[in-house]
C-alpha cells in the first residue's frame, strides 16, 4: 500500500487526501448526524405528545371527581355544593350515631375530620360502608383506641371522596 501510495504523483495524492476527507464528512453528515437529528426531533415530537396526553388526563381526572362527587352528592337529595363535612354531621345523626358524635370539622380542601365517642365498632363499620355506598366517600385516615366497654371504640378519622 505504501509503494502505491509513493508511486502516485502529488496532486493524485491530494485528490485522494480531499476526496477520503470528503467522504468521511459525507458519510458522518448522512450516516450520523442526520438519523441522530431525526431522532431527535421524533423525540422531541413524542415527548411533547405524551405531555399533552397527561395533561388531558388530569383535566379527565379533575373533571371526573367533580362530576362523580355532584352525581353522589345529588343522589342523596344533598346539593352538590354542599361541604363534606355537614354531609357527614347529617349522615352520622340519621344513622343515629349523634349521641356519640363528639366533633365534625373541614379537613384539607375537601375532607371532614370526624371524632366519636365510646361508638359501637359495628355501628362505625355500618355508617362506613353507608357513606362508600350512598355518597362515594371514604375514610382515608383512622384513628381507632379501645373504649370504655367491649366491642366500644374512640375514633378519630378523615373523610375524602373516593
Amino acid at each position: 500500500m505504501k509503494e502505491w501510495w509513493q508511486q502516485l504523483a502529488p496532486r493524485e495524492r491530494q485528490v485522494l487526501l480531499f476526496g477520503g476527507a470528503a467522504l468521511a464528512v459525507i458519510l458522518y453528515v448522512f450516516a450520523i448526524r442526520m438519523p441522530a437529528a431525526e431522532a431527535v426531533a421524533e423525540l422531541r415530537t413524542h415527548v411533547s405528545q405524551e405531555r399533552e396526553l397527561v395533561a388531558w388526563m388530569e383535566d379527565s381526572r379533575r373533571e371526573i371527581r367533580r362530576l362523580r362527587g355532584q352525581a353522589d352528592l345529588s343522589t342523596a337529595g344533598e346539593s352538590p355544593h354542599q361541604s363534606l363535612y355537614s354531609l357527614a354531621d347529617a349522615s352520622a345523626r340519621e344513622a343515629g350515631l349523634d349521641s356519640v358524635l363528639s366533633r365534625v370539622e373541614p379537613a384539607g380542601g375537601n375532607g371532614a375530620r370526624v371524632n366519636f365517642e365510646d361508638i359501637a365498632f359495628d355501628e362505625l363499620v355500618r355508617w362506613l360502608v353507608q357513606l362508600r355506598r350512598e355518597h362515594g366517600i371514604i375514610a382515608d385516615q383512622v384513628t381507632v383506641r379501645r373504649g370504655t366497654d367491649q366491642g366500644r371504640v374512640n375514633v378519630q378519622l378523615v373523610l375524602e371522596p373516593a
